[in-house]
């Protein structure tokens, strides 16, 4: 093969290459669980399940989520046995608190329970080793739904099994402990769980059907434990964390090690859980609450997890360091029609994520987000932030989806001046369309506004060099004007600051300038350009500018009016960062996003500006591009981190160093960061020289 041959094969590989490879979106930056949804898809289309979802989380924040059926993450279902986990938890919080120890015998709270009874433990209760599993009798229906009572009828009939010989997993013996606990606090198990285990891990929509309780508030008729996947996750998340939830500690550590030890012992194990979906056996089967899946050679759990007879099954992976939940409706005629058994069935879904995972990592998927985590907690925890949402993308795979505090995951929030990027996004669209000029004078559209004034560019606008006032003066009209049209009336009086181009200033009102000569170029109102240019092609549904002002009519507030949610606004990054390409469609052109990142101050004094120099301790010229900072740049003068930041603290952010974008998104609570001291406009910018460096440690790490 001549080299002219040779060249041409390379060129057609490649033409393959980028056949098969085209952009990718936020769908495929996570770890590969088609198979597990591909296995759920079939339980659902065979009845077996009427609706489901599946959750598979990391470090607090999500890899995989997919609802099936009319069912999601807030859908209430019955959990049956996955309320184990939670009663020992709440059981473990009480042995903390030194008022019961694991080896007290029953007896010892509850005399009624004689002969052999009298010597099972409280461990063993919840180790299904206690023999109260084995009791046999008429337990005649509980009317009454009081823990007591059906205790007291436990108590009368005899036991064929001492306490330790045989491992019985049912509910017996767990309302024996239940009751203890109810003697030793004082007050009921419901409310018991509520303190200690359902409010502090946000667990709002679920109870433990040991009666009709549901965190504290009677339920109308169903007696049953129920949950839903937000709450459980929350649960697990806590138990992953060694015990603490979002910074507060539930349990001790030394707890959760005892809960997930092995409690069965040498008792004799005729369940038949671990043989049948791990397809190998072992006698350390289960802890307290909690089946043991998979152990290693020193008999330390690695897998743990509550399944339900009904198919839903949490788990935490030790060994992978992931927990997730798989929850569904359950169809029992269709199970029993098919001799289904979600209680079997379901754990395989631990074992596809565990491989999807291992395969994520071994790409160099893993970072260690922890320092950036704790930081925003600390954040949130001082109440400057209410809650915040985090996404963080890198090189074109999401590693970060995390919500903290009162935020979830789909809320909007007003994002003050983080909306300047997306205005000027918009702008620079109809620029595109050759509507429009980076360059045009503000006269050529606005000749109202005077000489001095239609002497600054649609380019100066956007780059805060137009040396128009920043905002409105406080004897003047402010943020209350019903259109473009009118705010650029409220701004005709006002005097100039400097000449154009002299001097940047940031502020907002010519943007408003800028918006109004968008609409006059288009033909159309700034809602309608924006949805038609921006939000509509990349999906950001619930994305709006709106003024400042609540009132209604009043005209989109450009320079800080915009709400969004964090996917929206990452839509619109992935779109900046691939050059104005989302999905595989071209939402801007290269060259208009080259202008937005370039250095667009040209002449203008910034040394007067104290931003950069604030969070980076540095600074250069080039400081602003259109409607983003350029926080760095390199030697070539090409900005190497981009930002939008806002005073109210949302963040969003490209690094092109580390091939990373983010955004940060949350709205500070000014009262509360006064009394802290607490700046989230300087303070916020913190996250992305952290996640560079997390990301550029991993990096060295996994060569």
């Amino acid at each position: 093969m001549n080299w002219y041959q040779t060249v041409k094969h390379l060129i057609c590989i490649l033409c393959l290459v980028l056949t098969f490879f085209p952009q990718m979106t936020l769908a495929d930056y996570q770890p590969d669980f088609r198979e597990a949804n591909e296995r759920i898809s079939q339980w659902v289309d065979k009845g077996y399940y009427e609706g489901a979802t599946f959750i598979v989380m990391r470090d607090g924040q999500i890899l995989h989520e997919m609802n099936f059926g009319n069912f999601d993450r807030h859908t209430n279902i019955r959990i049956a046995s996955m309320t184990k986990w939670l009663e020992a938890a709440t059981l473990m919080t009480i042995v903390d608190q030194g008022l019961i120890k694991l080896d007290d015998p029953i007896s010892k709270y509850l005399p009624q329970f004689d002969s052999n009874k009298s010597f099972a433990t409280i461990g063993q209760c919840f180790a299904h080793t206690s023999g109260i599993g084995s009791i046999h009798g008429h337990l005649p229906e509980d009317q009454t739904n009081s823990i007591a009572h059906r205790v007291n009828q436990l108590a009368k009939l005899s036991m064929p099994d001492d306490p330790g010989k045989r491992f019985e997993y049912n509910g017996n013996a767990i309302n024996v402990a239940g009751r203890i606990v109810e003697i030793v606090t004082g007050k009921s198990w419901e409310l018991v769980f509520a303190e200690n285990i359902a409010k502090p891990c946000k667990m709002y929509k679920t109870y433990t059907g040991m009666n009709w309780w549901y965190v504290g508030k009677r339920l109308k008729d169903d007696p049953f434990p129920t949950s839903n996947a937000t709450d459980y996750l929350h649960f697990l998340e806590m138990l992953n964390n060694r015990g603490m939830y979002r910074g507060k500690r539930v349990l001790s550590e030394n707890a959760i090690q005892i809960m997930q030890a092995d409690h069965v012992g040498t008792a004799l194990m005729e369940h038949d859980f671990i043989r049948r979906t791990r397809n190998r056996e072992h006698t350390s089967v289960y802890g307290l609450g909690q089946w043991r899946e998979n152990i290693d050679d020193n008999n330390n759990a690695l897998r743990v997890s509550s399944p339900s007879y009904l198919g839903s099954y949490p788990w935490i992976d030790l060994e992978n360091n992931i927990y997730g939940v798989f929850m569904g409706k359950a169809n029992e005629k269709a199970m029993h029609r098919d001799k289904f058994s979600g209680f079997y069935a379901s754990p395989i879904l631990s074992d596809i994520a565990a491989k999807a995972i291992h395969a994520y990592d071994l790409t160099g998927g893993a970072y260690d987000f922890s320092p950036l985590h704790q930081m925003i907690e600390q954040w949130v925890n001082t109440g400057s932030l209410p809650g915040a949402n985090l996404m963080i993308v890198c090189k074109d795979r999401l590693v970060v989806n995390q919500s903290y505090g009162c935020y979830s995951a789909d809320m909007p929030v007003y994002i003050a001046s983080a909306g300047k990027w997306l205005a000027t996004a918009t702008i620079a669209a109809v620029v595109d369309e050759g509507k429009l000029s980076w360059d045009d004078p503000v006269s050529q559209w606005l000749p109202q506004l005077g000489e001095e004034k239609g002497k600054a560019t649609l380019r100066q606008l956007l780059s805060h060099t137009s040396g128009y006032p920043t905002y409105q003066p406080k004897n003047k009209p402010r943020d209350t004007y019903q259109t473009l049209a009118l705010s650029v009336e409220h701004l005709k009086a006002l005097p100039m600051v400097c000449k154009p181009g002299q001097r940047f200033d940031y502020g907002g009102l010519a943007m408003q300038v800028a918006g109004r000569m968008a609409e006059l170029a288009s033909g159309k109102d700034w809602p309608t350009l924006f949805n038609e240019r921006i939000a509509k092609p990349l999906g950001m549904a619930s994305t709006r500018f709106t003024p400042v002002d609540s009132g209604p009519g009043h005209a989109p507030m450009l320079g800080g009016g915009a709400a969004s949610t964090v996917q929206d606004y990452m839509n619109f990054l992935n779109m900046i960062a691939h050059d104005g390409v989302f999905n595989g469609k071209r939402i801007l052109s290269k060259e208009a996003v080259q202008q937005l990142h370039a250095d667009q101050m040209r002449h203008a004094n910034t040394q007067e500006e104290t931003f950069l120099r604030t969070i980076r301790s540095a600074h250069h010229h080039g400081i602003y591009g259109l409607g983003v900072w350029r926080e760095e740049v390199d030697a070539t003068n090409h900005a190497t981190l981009l930002s939008s930041p806002s005073w109210a603290g949302a963040y969003p952010w490209i690094d092109r160093q580390t091939q990373t974008y983010g955004f940060f998104l949350t709205h500070v609570d000014t009262r509360v960061a006064s009394r802290h001291r607490f700046n989230a406009f300087t303070t916020t910018p913190d996250i992305a020289p952290l996640v560079r460096k997390i990301v550029t440690q991993s990096q060295t790490t996994h060569k």
